[in-house]
């Protein structure tokens, strides 16, 4: 028979007993990363904010193409109406009209990669509220999602410009030599000119806006900062 008297004072034993603590718990940790909600707020805005950006400029770029692409195929069925000159009119604004696309995907890219070099930065990682709060010491940049989301984001600007770019060679445009180069009036526009001791004197140190040829003759022409090595003292 069950000896009921001998299982009650078994389970009064059990539960008079004081578990022993998981390895985990037994000890207080020495130290805690320190936490900061208004930072980790802070930084999770900021990096929507950034997503958001760049998903805008994205869009802004291939918004800009497409509508270029539809003129030129409205274009192109009225072409049977034109004459030879109009048609030659036409396509050059067509073709400006892609150059200005072209300088967006560009200022697009050089902010994407600014981005992505302030992402890789050690220091950046180091102070990261989220690194502190979930791991407690830097990761490798390249695991983290900011950096992945910026890296595909202009890994997709990059495929758009270089369809863009195959448009306009196949139709002989081509971007103008200028940086390092003899300023040259005939293709070159100067906004301004600057000291400088590393490029010679007349020379192009800055292309603010790129230019392009088409075969033989300027599209668009760079323009530029040229290079003067006048000093300034007497």
């Amino acid at each position: 028979m069950i000896d009921r008297q001998e299982l009650a004072n078994r389970l009064l034993d059990y539960l008079q007993t004081v578990p022993e603590l998981p390895e985990y718990l037994a000890a207080a940790p020495e130290s805690l990363p320190s936490f900061d909600p208004y930072q980790m707020v802070g930084e999770w805005i900021a990096l929507r904010h950034e997503v958001k950006q760049q998903n805008k400029l994205t869009q802004s770029a291939n918004l800009a193409l497409q509508q270029a692409l539809a003129v030129e195929q409205s274009r192109s069925e009225q072409r049977h109406n034109t004459s030879a000159t109009a048609k030659g009119n036409d396509d050059r604004e067509l073709f400006k009209d892609l150059l200005s696309v072209m300088d967006d995907l560009d200022r697009t890219i050089a902010h994407s990669q600014a981005q992505i070099t302030a992402a890789q930065h050690p220091k950046a990682q180091e102070s990261s509220i989220w690194h502190k709060l979930f791991f407690g010491e830097p990761k490798p940049a390249s695991d983290t999602s900011l950096l992945t989301a910026l890296v595909s984001n202009q890994e997709g600007i990059e495929m758009i410009r270089r369809s863009l770019l195959t448009i306009l060679r196949q139709r002989q445009i081509t971007p103008i030599v200028a940086l390092a180069q003899p300023f040259d009036p005939q293709c070159m526009y100067a906004i301004a000119q600057q000291q400088s001791d590393s490029v010679p004197a007349n020379h192009v140190m800055q292309e603010v806006v790129r230019g392009y040829r088409q075969g033989d003759q300027i599209l668009r022409e760079a323009q530029v900062i040229v290079a003067s090595n006048i000093s300034s003292g007497g």
